[in-house]
């Protein structure tokens, strides 16, 4: 399995436990008829915050991928102009810039 998604179980199973163990906390510290809100309460608000973090560490993953991506259609790209242009290299306008430097290089201490 890839790394990410190991990280991303990871993530979800300790922030779980965390959250039973608060869970387990309120209902240890709170009055009797209080335990009952409180600890939905927590409930939701520890999966709103597991839904917060969650979708921030799947984003910061594709922005890495992304990175990678683009990086190697870069490089294709580089391949594929090199080609075209090794292809076209007796197309006479080439050949007509190749002189038209070859000429100012030679006179350039003319010009």
């Amino acid at each position: 399995m890839e790394t990410k998604w190991k990280i991303f179980i990871a993530i979800i199973f300790f922030w779980v436990a965390m959250g039973a163990g608060l869970i387990l906390t309120i209902n240890l510290t709170t009055s009797q008829a209080d335990k009952l809100l409180e600890s939905v309460k927590t409930a939701f608000l520890i999966l709103g915050g597991l839904g917060v973090v969650l979708p921030t560490y799947l984003n910061a993953w594709h922005a890495v991928e992304g990175e990678e991506t683009l990086k190697e259609k870069l490089e294709f790209d580089r391949v594929e102009n090199s080609f075209r242009i090794i292809e076209q290299w007796d197309d006479s306008h080439l050949k007509e810039a190749r002189e038209l430097t070859r000429d100012i290089l030679k006179n350039k201490k003319k010009i």
